[in-house]
This record gives C-alpha cells, sequence and structure tokens, in this order.
C-alpha cells in the first residue's frame, strides 16, 4: 500500500492491497485530503506517493479545471456528510479525472463511512463511456480517433519546431548585421512561432492542453505581436490599434493564439480589397445584460470586464454563416480550416470570459472578447532583448541537455554554446544518470525533457537528485500539463514549454549556474 501515513493500521494496509480495485482513504473536510491509497490506484492514474502526500494539492492536479473542481468537491462532501449522518443519499460520484501523464480517465467513486475516514473504490469506465458516446452518432468515433492522431503529433511536431525555432535563432545571430538573409530568418521564425500555434489547437483538441495563467497585460501582448501580424495581413489591409490598459489572468499562448485567429480572419474578410483593421483593448464596468451572447453557455455575473475588440470594414457575414462561426471543422475558407475560431471560443470560456460578434453582409464584422479583469497592476512592458552575458561565476559549471530527439538535443547545445557556456547531452535517461555521475561536480544545470522511451524525465530526475539533491533542473516539454506537477516537486524545477527561444533557455541556464556558483 502507498500511504501517506507511515504510521497507519496494519488492518488497514492489508484492507487496502486487498482490494481488487484502486482505492483511497480521505479525510472528511471540504476539500479531502488523501489518507492512503493503494498500489493499484498509483498504478491507474500514474501519480507517485510523493504527489498524494497532504498539502501537495491533490485536487488541483487530477482536477485543474476551478470551476469543475469546484462542483466536484462539493458533490463529494456533500456525499460524504450525508454518509456519516447516516442519511440515504447518492455515493457515487461520476468524475473525470487528468492523470499524471495528461490522459483523462471517466472514474466512478463508490464512497463509503468508516471510522472518520472516506472510503472510495474507483472503477474505471473510460472504455464505457467511450462506447456510449461512439453509439450516439457515427461521427463520434472519427472525432475520437483524431484526438488521439492529433496529440501523437502534436509531440513529435514540437520537437521538430524546437530544432527549426533553435537553428533559425542561431544563424541570425552569426549572420552579419546588413546580410539581407535576416529578413528571410525572420519570416522563418514568424512561421514556426504560427505553427506552434497549431500544435496547442492540436493538443486542445486531444484534451492534452492545459493552461498556465499569468498577469498579462492586453495591450502590452498586442504591441508584442506586430511582426506577427506583418505575417498573416494581406497587402491590402491597414492595421489600426487603439490600446488602453487592460489586465487579465490567462496563458499568453492561449492569448496569443486568441488574437492571430481574430485577425487572420479579419484580414481574410477584406478578401484581397483594401480596408482597415481595428484593435482595441480596454476595461468596462458591465451588467448582466451587456455580456449576454449567443455564444455562452450561461449568463455572466456583472463585474470589472477587460475587453479586446478586433473590427474589420470587409464583408460581413449572413446570420446563418455568423450562428455557425465557433462550430469545429466549419469554415467558408479552403478545405482543412475551421479549427481557429473554435479553439478561440474555448478559451475564452475557460477563462470564464464571453465573446460577442456583430456582422453584417458588406458592412463588416465586430468581434469583442471579455475576460474578468485581473486586480494586479498593469504589468510593465518587457524589456527588448538584452545582450546576453555570462557573469563569471557562471562559466565554471557545464549545462548537461537529455533529450532522446537527436535534431532537438543538438540545436539545444548549440544555443548554448554559441552563448560561451559548456554543454554536454545524452540520449535518454540511462545515459544521463551514468554521465552525471561521472560528473557530479563539474555540471551545474541539467535541461531534462520530460517524454523519453527509456527512463522518463520524472524517473531520471529522481536518480540525478539521488546522486545529488541540489543539482539545478530546467524541464522541457511540449504538454503544459507537466507546470502544475513540476511545482509539486521540492526543489521545483524550471519550466519552458516546446517550441521555446533559445534565449529563454540560455537565460534560465544562466540564472541557475549563478545560483549554483555562488560563493556561500
Amino acid at each position: 500500500m502507498q500511504s501517506v501515513n507511515t504510521g497507519g493500521e496494519a488492518s488497514l494496509r492489508a484492507l487496502l492491497e486487498a482490494s481488487p480495485l484502486p482505492t483511497l482513504v480521505s479525510t472528511l473536510d471540504d476539500e479531502p485530503q488523501i489518507v492512503a491509497v493503494n498500489s493499484r490506484f498509483t498504478t491507474l492514474f500514474g501519480y507517485d506517493l510523493h504527489e498524494l502526500t497532504p498539502g501537495t494539492g491533490w485536487w488541483s492536479l487530477a482536477y485543474p479545471d476551478p470551476s469543475y473542481r469546484g462542483k466536484l468537491c462539493s458533490a463529494w462532501s456533500s456525499a460524504l456528510r450525508g454518509a456519516a449522518a447516516g442519511e440515504r443519499v447518492e455515493r457515487v460520484i461520476e468524475a473525470r479525472v487528468r492523470c499524471r501523464d495528461g490522459g483523462l480517465r471517466d472514474v466512478e467513486f463508490h464512497l463509503g463511512v468508516h471510522a472518520g475516514r472516506a472510503f472510495a473504490l474507483c472503477y474505471d469506465v473510460t472504455a464505457r463511456q467511450r462506447s456510449e458516446l461512439e453509439a450516439e452518432t457515427p461521427q463520434s468515433q472519427e472525432l475520437g480517433s483524431l484526438g488521439v492522431l492529433a496529440g501523437g503529433i502534436a509531440h513529435e511536431f514540437n520537437n521538430l519546431l524546437a530544432a527549426l525555432r533553435t537553428n533559425a535563432h542561431l544563424a541570425r545571430a552569426r549572420l552579419p548585421t546588413q546580410s539581407d538573409l535576416h529578413p528571410l530568418l525572420r519570416n522563418m521564425e514568424l512561421a514556426i512561432q504560427r505553427a506552434a500555434q497549431l500544435t496547442e489547437q492540436m493538443l486542445a483538441y486531444a484534451g492534452q492542453g492545459l493552461a498556465s495563467p499569468e498577469t498579462l497585460s492586453l495591450a502590452a501582448v498586442v504591441e508584442e505581436m506586430t511582426k506577427s501580424f506583418e505575417a498573416i495581413l494581406s497587402p491590402e489591409a491597414r492595421l489600426r490599434m487603439e490600446l488602453a490598459p487592460a489586465v487579465v489572468e490567462a496563458d499568453a499562448r492561449q492569448l496569443h493564439q486568441v488574437i492571430l485567429s481574430l485577425v487572420a480572419n479579419a484580414s481574410d474578410a477584406l478578401a484581397g480589397q483594401r480596408g482597415e483593421i481595428v484593435i482595441r483593448t480596454g476595461t468596462r464596468e458591465l451588467e448582466t445584460a451587456a455580456l449576454r451572447s449567443d455564444f455562452a453557455e450561461e449568463a455572466l455575473p456583472g463585474g470589472s470586464y477587460a475587453f479586446l475588440e478586433v473590427e474589420d470594414d470587409g464583408c460581413g457575414m449572413s446570420p446563418e454563416i455568423r450562428a455557425r462561426i465557433f462550430e469545429p471543422f466549419f469554415s467558408t475558407k479552403l478545405a482543412g480550416r475551421g479549427l481557429g475560431l473554435s479553439a478561440v471560443l474555448g478559451i475564452v470560456r475557460s477563462r470564464r470570459g464571453t465573446v460577442q460578434v456583430r456582422s453584417q453582409p458588406d458592412r463588416g464584422t465586430h468581434v469583442v472578447v471579455l475576460l474578468p479583469r485581473a486586480s494586479a497592476p498593469d504589468p510593465a512592458l518587457p524589456a527588448p532583448d538584452a545582450l546576453l552575458t555570462i557573469p563569471a561565476s557562471a562559466s565554471a559549471g557545464s549545462v548537461l541537455v537529455v533529450d532522446d530527439d537527436p535534431l532537438v538535443r543538438e540545436t539545444l547545445c548549440l544555443a548554448l554554446q554559441d552563448a560561451g557556456l559548456r554543454a554536454l547531452s545524452a540520449s535518454g535517461g540511462r545515459e544521463a544518470t551514468e554521465l552525471f555521475a561521472r560528473h557530479t561536480e563539474e555540471i551545474g544545470v541539467v535541461v531534462l525533457d520530460l517524454t523519453m522511451p527509456d527512463m522518463n524525465g520524472w524517473q531520471c530526475l529522481e536518480q540525478l537528485r539521488a546522486i545529488r539533491r541540489d543539482i539545478s533542473v530546467i524541464l522541457i516539454s511540449g504538454y503544459s500539463t507537466a507546470v502544475s506537477i513540476a511545482a509539486q516537486s521540492n526543489p521545483a524545477p524550471s519550466f519552458l514549454r516546446k517550441p521555446f527561444d533559445p534565449d529563454e533557455l540560455v537565460r534560465e541556464a544562466m540564472r541557475l549556474l549563478q545560483q549554483t556558483c555562488a560563493p556561500s
């Protein structure tokens, strides 16, 4: 049995391990803490023992959406209180659990209370739920297969994009300032950025995307994307920006995806004719009535909202087309288009916001995205690209790059070496562990991919820290679910989501090396 309370009774241990089903024991709190689980439970969901201890936020890991988590906790606690009081209540809770690898499982928790503790037997009904869905519509099986395919492609695609982005960046850095190749490489980097946003859509469609919210200035984000707009706007389009302060809690990449999708659609609406696209940001105090939308699942509460508006004077839409613009795979453009606006609506809804659309044929389109305004002050605009310099203390350490993809591994080493750092490389977890054991004192930072065949990144991290507990680690992955799990490790490693800017890697490696090599 895997037990948080190592002093638990032997009878409890024996009972749990004798259970033929994944089983957990928890407290009776409003957000119950796990007391003990059996080995079948950890096998089913993939979480290790240290991730299930009190205070590590099992509920946040397994149910990352705050709204869903709140409803589930409420139903769970209500059932347990009723059971403890001897009431006849529904004691089967259905939930969709996010596993450690980012996958989702449909589970029935059969609850009971004994001796002041809750017991839950877990029935994995994922296959049954999928069968029921497949029986509902012939198209569902195709969509399910597409989701699995999308998730697999997105992972491999992220590796390729990471290598492309790093090589383009290094080539631009090595060229003379006056070289006429700079615009070509810049266009390549913009194309890679758009491809990275496509992988975000695929991961979200496959149920493997998870936002990493932070406090963002809408105006700053739009200003940062000026170069990206140049790559997607038609030559006839004139862009005007009216940007007032507006602060939101959102995932930066998702916000980029929303803005680019709306601007791209506005550009397409001009249909090759001269026209104007206007982007506005700001805040408004709105009543519930003003928040109504044909595309909202439920009415939003009145309050302070940040807005992002994209307006064009293009061809506009008929009421019939307008009603369908957020449907997956619906498009009036070329075949194969149609996920962009569907992803926009999903992202906005996940941040408890809404989208309003006004449009008439030949009179343009006006799209308004409304998100709850964050209470934090408006973040300062980021400084322009700074010259990277290596602290004298940092030059004493080497960086070990661990990735099973040789193209990614080689390009990351080149990026570190071009910045003046020493880089070693390993093709997998076992090789990395052996190399680290031989060069323990020399290596100051490990760059570690999470998805590797022989030994995954989490297992490798445990092996490395068994050799040297204080080693600084930068985890890299295309799956953003790793962010919340990484935060639970002690000490918590840094995290970069593929494909990242190579300067991000260099800066973080230098920061960690400086800490490692700093005199105590």
